[in-house]
């Protein structure tokens, strides 16, 4: 049983002379909803048949009046807006002037502020109740509760012409500001700073648009905005990111030359006035309906700027001839969708419907469950759409899930085809829509199988693992046995081998012990030598500054004895034996400091002895920093000493004590020299020696305010060989040799306390 549509979706008024419920002649210029809810549509041809019609939209009537029959002067009519109720402002050829609805006359009138004749194309209040006034010559805006009118030209931005001043309408958007259209660009008016900024385009590449005229507009709620254009097509403009989606004749758009967009948000479509008729676009399916003559309208022309949505939810596009009205979801409601069928299904050409037919195959039935072989992998679907309407412009769209990733948009072509299938499951779905764009919301599907050959089945992967697990444990025994054989011939050559390596590698040992041994006695004793040489430059400074003196005072006595001055020799030979005493005092200071520092520095001969721990720390804090210094002349350190002076002389090996307080010192000036490389210019490097009598041992303890030591390394710091010094500045050897000094050679304690930031504290105990 087949319904047949009695009337088309889409009305149409449209001139007709003979008519007398026709509107005027000529293209529609402008379209307009009164307060009273009345429709005015102006038309432009010529003097004596164009003019404007009042439409009821409840009763369908028309009342006309042309230019001629109101003022014979006027020779076109442009509707622009209703400034207050009852009175239609409009432009005509004679200027701007009033339309009284009820008396039916026209009156000139002026809009104080704004040049003469700039020519209107609109009126838009916003939600702030601001005027605004789309104009040839800029926009004007007029604030809520004022009379003064504001300009914007718009052609001073770049890329900007002085048809960017053609303002062909605006549009308030939620998210953005005021969106402005003009014949040379799109616009922003941002309401929070006053200024106007262009849009989609690019100053170094310059239009981004395919076209600058800009015909009609919608916002959606998503942000993205709809931009039509003349000869541009439909854009899909995202102005957070500058990315556009443009769609053409390809996509099925019937023209290029969009003149007006209407937007149904209930049903999430546009539609779109073209020279080429009306479409309907579905957004989400991204589809194209295009609606021609057959279906209503009023023609294939459509007029730039004349559209219009009426409160009670209709839509109206001007042309050419008339206009179009409709209600859109009059054609969800009154549109029938196909339903879909799945024909045929062939395999290599050759159709498996055995007998069945196919034409059931619109739900989950068994019927509709295909087995396939693996070499029966180049299948097709034939389906249909039945919905006669309008028959040729049936819509179809397919996806195979698990091959395609998305739907397939394929116009009116009735057949899926495809090759090479993998093994694999498979669902064929396929779904069309009418003429109107209403699609099927079901549609048909069926389920295919394609079984992999027997070489790649299930049990055919067990039994290839079966075979590799033989195959292994197999190679494996050989391999085994030949192995096994093998490694006994080996292992006594490697045995005896091993014996002679282990020989060697014994001998080597004891040989690179006794040299790193040698090598850390000897940096020890090439910092001591520093010191002692920086340390005893101070008193051979004075001796040889005396000297000079004693040989200047002594030239003196010669010219003295020459005139016979035996005060002034007197008095001279008095000050040289000041400097001799000097001389002497510091000549023994020098010896005394070389006579201890070889006492200390000799080879020890393992015989303790009772020694002044004060006195021998304190020398080796003066020798280590006087080294220091002798390698860095940019070095300098505040040290202290703190000791305890009821200490006892005590029994040690005093040159293995002294390497031990010289390593350690060493090692703590470092660390306070490695931070202030890195530290603020208030930081003040620090080295501190202090001594302890306690009840049955003395305590040593070496603290700086250096970087401390990292908890990860505390372990370490002991271990021979490991340092964190960088390569050619330490052995690695000088704490293991200080830690075996102190524990093992005088039966003390050698441990270490740290803090990450402010510095590390060693402190030797050495049994009384």
């Amino acid at each position: 049983l087949l319904k047949y549509n009695t009337r088309s979706l889409l009305s149409s008024y449209v001139y007709k002379s003979n008519d007398n419920n026709s509107i005027t002649a000529g293209w529609v210029n402008n379209i307009l909803e009164s307060n009273d809810g009345s429709i005015w549509i102006s038309t432009a041809h010529d003097h004596a048949t164009s003019g404007f019609s009042k439409l009821d939209p409840k009763t369908g009537s028309i009342t006309s009046y042309t230019y001629h029959s109101l003022t014979p002067e006027i020779r076109w009519f442009s509707v622009i807006g209703e400034l207050e109720p009852g009175k239609i402002f409009a432009e005509t050829s004679e200027g701007l002037v009033t339309f009284d609805m009820k008396s039916l006359k026209v009156a000139a009138t002026s809009l104080p502020g704004i040049d003469d004749d700039p020519g209107f194309t609109n009126i838009y209040t916003d939600s702030r109740e601001n005027t605004w006034y789309c104009t040839y010559n800029g926009l004007y805006l007029k604030d809520k509760g004022s009379s003064k009118i504001h300009h914007y030209g718009i052609s001073q931005f770049q890329g900007d012409s002085i048809s960017s001043n053609e303002v062909a309408n605006v549009w308030e958007s939620d998210k953005y500001g005021l969106w402005i259209l003009t014949n040379n660009g799109l616009f922003l008016y941002d309401y929070e700073t006053d200024q106007i900024s262009r849009h989609a385009y690019d100053p170094g590449k310059g239009d981004v648009l395919p076209s600058q005229d800009i015909n009609s507009f919608y916002e959606d709620s998503d942000g993205f905005v709809w931009v039509g254009t003349w000869q541009g097509g439909l854009c899909k403009y995202d102005p957070r990111t500058g990315k556009i989606r443009t769609y053409t004749n390809a996509d099925g758009l019937a023209s290029m030359s969009i003149q007006g967009i209407l937007a149904d948000e209930k049903n999430d479509a546009l539609w779109i006035s073209t020279f080429a008729g009306i479409s309907r676009f579905s957004i989400e399916e991204e589809q194209f309906n295009n609606f021609s003559l057959e279906d209503g309208i009023q023609g294939l022309l459509y007029a730039d700027g004349s559209y219009l949505k009426t409160k009670d939810g209709h839509f109206i596009f001007g042309g050419s001839n008339g206009i179009t009205i409709f209600d859109p979801d009059d054609i969800d409601r009154n549109s029938i969708p196909p339903k879909v069928y799945i024909t045929d299904f062939k395999v290599a050409n050759r159709s498996m419907a055995k007998g069945t037919h196919l034409m059931i195959i619109n739900t989950l039935d068994p019927l509709n469950e295909f087995e396939l072989k693996h070499d029966q992998n180049n299948i097709s679907f034939d389906y249909i759409g039945i919905q006669y309407d309008n028959a040729s412009k049936n819509k179809y769209s397919y996806i195979l899930e698990n091959y395609d990733d998305t739907w397939r948009e394929v116009g009116n072509q009735r057949t899926a085809y495809y090759y090479n299938l993998p093994p694999g499951n498979y669902v064929f779905r396929v779904n069309a829509s009418n003429s109107n764009g209403v699609w099927n919301e079901t549609g048909a599907l069926m389920k295919i199988r394609i079984n992999p050959p027997w070489w790649k089945t299930w049990w055919a992967y067990i039994l290839y693992g079966l075979f590799l697990i033989a195959a292994v444990i197999l190679i494996d025994r050989f391999q085994r046995r030949r192995l096994v054989e093998k490694e006994r011939t080996q292992a006594r050559e490697k045995e005896l081998e091993q014996a002679r390596e282990i020989e060697k590698a014994y001998h080597k040992l004891k040989t690179t012990q006794s040299q790193l041994l040698h090598a850390e006695k000897m940096a020890s004793l090439g910092e001591l030598t520093a010191g002692i040489a920086h340390e005893i430059q101070n008193p051979l400074n004075f001796i040889n500054n005396f000297s000079e003196v004693n040989t200047e005072l002594l030239s003196e006595i010669n010219d003295e004895l020459e005139n016979n001055n035996l005060e002034e020799i007197k008095a001279i030979l008095d000050d040289l034996v000041v400097n001799e005493e000097k001389i002497n005092y510091h000549g023994k200071r020098a010896d005394s400091i070389v006579k201890g520092m070889l006492q200390h520095s000799r080879s020890s001969n393992g015989e303790k002895a009772p020694t002044d721990i004060n006195a021998l720390a304190d020398e080796y804090l003066r020798m280590a920093f006087h080294g220091m210094r002798a390698k860095d002349k940019s070095f300098n350190s505040d040290f202290r000493t703190d000791f305890d002076e009821d200490l006892h002389k005590i029994r040690v090996i005093p040159q293995e004590i002294g390497r031990v307080l010289l390593n350690l010192i060493n090692n703590a000036f470092y660390a306070v020299s490695e931070k202030a490389k890195e530290a603020p210019e208030d930081y003040i490097p620090a080295v501190i020696v202090s001594t302890k009598n306690l009840e049955d041992s003395v305590e040593i303890r070496v603290r700086d305010n250096g970087n401390g030591i990292p908890e990860s390394l505390l372990k370490k710091i002991f271990q021979p060989f490991f340092t964190t010094k960088p390569t050619g500045e330490g052995t690695g050897l000088g704490l293991s040799l200080s830690y075996d000094i102190i524990t093992k050679g005088h039966n003390g304690k050698l441990k270490v306390n740290t803090k990450k930031g402010e510095g590390s504290e060693f402190i030797i105990i050495l049994p009384l």
